[in-house]
């Protein structure tokens, strides 16, 4: 009998209800269904032809879209170097987020990094020897 039970807020009728061991999806998932992500992964990595400085390239999309935007912040788009920042900001978020050490840095281990930060951070000019020429194949100027 239907009145035999209450019908309601999360109580459908008995006939609406899904049979037991039937699934509410028989079909299931497509084959081959890709996300929105997986789409725009393959699209950023097709390979396109630029030209540069008078040389034709082929780099990928998503390449030729972080040179724009680069460009564009460079010429002083503010917009453009909002963007660049966040995106910067938001890849720094993620990186920092998924590397944990599995065991903590020993002494030593600590001592040698803050060693080679040492010197990485030392000018130019300290890191060549006395008698070796400052202008040995290295330029410090920057292009113009």
């Amino acid at each position: 009998m239907p009145g035999d039970y209450e019908v309601g807020y999360k109580k459908p009728p008995r006939h609406t209800r899904f049979r037991q061991g039937r699934s509410g999806n028989p079909n299931g998932r497509p084959r081959h269904a890709r996300n929105l992500l997986t789409d725009l992964h393959e699209e950023l990595q097709q390979r396109i032809t630029v030209r540069e400085g008078g040389t034709e390239r082929r780099i990928s999309r998503q390449r030729a879209v972080v040179k724009r935007l680069l460009e564009k912040a460079l010429k002083g788009e503010l917009g453009a170097v909002t963007r660049l920042f966040d995106l910067v900001l938001r890849h720094e978020a993620v990186a920092s987020e998924r590397y944990e050490p599995e065991t903590p840095l020993s002494a030593e281990e600590r001592e040698v990094l803050a060693d080679l930060a040492a010197r990485l951070l030392r000018r130019p000019s300290d890191r060549l020897p006395d008698d070796e020429p400052a202008s040995a194949g290295i330029s410090t100027e920057t292009p113009q």
